[in-house]
């Protein structure tokens, strides 16, 4: 029985490798533009707020009614140094998290080079009771490859209970944040 659960196993990290192979090269191009945008958007704000009365930019910015609206709130993380499920070495599953809508998942991976990565699936977390189940549910899973190129990705069409799930092991030190907006 031992010899099967770990052949289920290494099925399941093959199935989640296979899924999440050939998108680094995007996302290591994104890396600068994404880092350049950001120091433009922040030089750019303040000098604005140079140029108007400084009486009025705080009363202008303050009610960001529609920022405040685009807050996301971390409602689950999984990390790499999560004990394994069910004993299971490799599989890693958060605690299970209410979505509607749209979430985003975060990276966090302090020491990546720009080859590394974290590929995990957003599974129905009724399916997170055996590896039999949680197998026969990668094929409906929302799979996020993520980068420290490109460290935020969405889901949208989400309605229910999930869990992430994470079954590729990496030498490195990592964390990932699941999101929703409230």
């Amino acid at each position: 029985m031992r010899r099967f659960c770990i052949g289920l196993t290494v099925v399941a990290i093959l199935s989640l490798t296979i899924v999440g192979c050939g998108s680094s090269d995007n996302g290591a191009a994104e890396k600068p533009s994404a880092t350049e945008t950001s120091t433009t958007q922040s030089s750019s704000t303040p000098s604005s707020s140079a140029d108007t009365p400084t009486t009025q930019t705080p009363t202008t910015q303050t009610p960001t009614t529609a920022p405040a609206d685009d807050t996301w709130t971390t409602v689950a993380t999984l990390r790499s140094s999560d004990p394994p499920w069910n004993d299971m070495p490799g599989i890693l599953i958060s605690e299970p998290f209410a979505v509607t809508g749209d979430l985003q998942v975060v990276l966090d991976m302090p020491d990546a080079g720009d080859m590394d990565g974290v590929i995990a699936a957003i599974v129905a977390a009724d399916k997170a009771s055996d590896v039999s189940a949680l197998l026969g549910a990668l094929g409906d899973a929302a799979i996020v490859t993520m980068m420290p190129a490109a460290p935020t990705q969405e889901v949208s069409g989400l309605d229910g209970t999930y869990v992430l799930v994470n079954s590729v092991p990496t030498a490195k030190e990592w964390s990932l944040d699941v999101q929703t907006k409230p």
